[in-house]
């Protein structure tokens, strides 16, 4: 494989960009699965009905500051897109045609953020179920 050909992906051209990426994907993975073990832990230690009815309070107490935060940060990550494409694309060295194709990708970005937001934050997953199982109402 010729290192000078331009059609050749810049990971085989340049190892330290390929243990890089190695270890962007195996230190994101090895974070995700700590955190999994943390919280499986804290769940384990935690059991008591009382305790789990106290939390669901204080959560339904802090909902809409949480809805809050949530709106915040995606806007903050839509809003600063072309910011955050471009500090990335310079920290990474992306050449120009990567750039300006990870700046295209906004909208598919934006549409992203705002179906996991449904999905997840608004218990669009659960409603969706429910409506499956026979409540037409989809909850609302």
């Amino acid at each position: 494989m010729n290192r000078n050909n331009p059609s050749t992906p810049a990971c085989k051209r340049d190892p330290d960009l390929l243990r890089r990426g190695r270890r962007l994907f195996w230190g994101g993975l090895a974070l995700f699965a700590l955190g999994a073990v943390l919280v499986a832990l804290w769940v384990l230690g935690h059991n008591t009905l009382d305790e789990i009815q106290v939390l669901q309070a204080q959560l339904e107490a802090v909902q809409p500051w949480l809805l809050l935060w949530r709106l915040l940060v995606l806007g903050v990550l839509l809003g600063g897109y072309d910011v955050w494409v471009n500090a990335l694309a310079d920290r990474f060295k992306f050449p120009s045609w990567q750039r300006q194709q990870a700046l295209n990708q906004r909208l598919q970005v934006a549409l992203l953020l705002l179906l996991a937001e449904l999905l997840i934050g608004q218990q669009g997953l659960t409603r969706l179920v429910n409506w499956w199982a026979g409540d037409l109402t989809l909850g609302l």
